[in-house]
């Protein structure tokens, strides 16, 4: 989940709240959908499983570059990171009666910052860089700061009470 975050960075130039048409950074964000890493883990007895995800709608308050054009390392941080993630969710109880269940998850993430140096090199002829590769990347995320929906079985419902838990897995692996 790091690199959802880590790869808004690439984009060093003027940030905005929304993304308006005229803003071709913001809307560059704000379509930029980012594949996450899957997680499995064991909570209290039952197998569970976040996978398939994919964050899209990047929204950036402030975005603070140092650095030059061409093939260089730029430092960037980022203020007010928003985004969405789209994920499917399943669980699988390890002992008789083996309960079971999946759907979908949305998250929405807000207020959270990351910072970090990127190497971009561009061939002149873009507004962004064609290519970045991260070298550092440092992000706080907040649980408070992160919305969870869930649908699909039955258990989905109870999942949306119970999101503390989810909420636990997506914070440290975004940060």
């Amino acid at each position: 989940m790091r690199s959802a975050v880590v790869l808004a960075l690439a984009a060093t130039a003027a940030a905005a709240h929304a993304p308006p048409s005229d803003d071709p950074l913001a809307t560059w964000l704000y379509a930029l959908n980012l594949t996450l890493p899957d997680y499995e883990g064991v909570v209290d007895g039952f197998d569970v499983a976040l996978s398939r995800g994919v964050c899209s709608e990047f929204i950036v308050s402030g975005l603070h570059g140092s650095g030059a054009a061409g093939p260089a390392r730029v430092n960037a941080s980022i203020d007010g990171l928003g985004l969405e993630c789209d994920l499917e969710w399943s669980y699988r109880e390890q002992s008789f009666p083996h309960l079971h269940g999946s759907g979908k998850v949305k998250a929405t993430i807000s207020e959270a910052t990351a910072a970090g140096g990127v190497v971009v090199s561009g061939d002149g002829a873009r507004a962004f860089p064609a290519a970045a590769a991260l070298e550092t990347c440092a992000a706080a995320v907040d649980a408070r700061h992160i919305k969870l929906k869930f649908t699909g079985t039955i258990a989905a419902p109870l999942l949306d009470a119970l999101g503390v838990f989810a909420k636990a897995a997506l914070a440290p692996g975004i940060g």
